[in-house]
């Protein structure tokens, strides 16, 4: 169980009403497959995001392959951000 569903499941056994044993499984089980649900919806969202954002790259890339930088576009790659004071 996780911390929710324990102090969920504490508080409805502290409260005065008589709580169904049945009844608080079957919502732990409710917000589980809930959460479930969540996490591979969010999953499914993120590597679209991610495809999409590796697509551009590569038409990126593949535009500017035979563009030689000059050396200022180097040196300014190389270095580190500098850091404000």
């Amino acid at each position: 169980m996780t911390v929710p569903e324990l102090r969920a499941l504490l508080a409805h056994l502290l409260d005065v009403r008589v709580w169904d044993v049945a009844e608080i499984l079957r919502w732990s089980k409710w917000r589980q497959e809930r959460n479930r649900r969540a996490e591979v919806s969010h999953k499914k969202r993120r590597l679209a995001e991610l495809q999409q954002t590796s697509q551009k790259n590569d038409t990126d890339a593949s535009t500017t392959k035979n563009v030689r930088p000059d050396k200022h576009t180097m040196a300014n790659s190389l270095t580190p951000p500098s850091r404000p004071t």
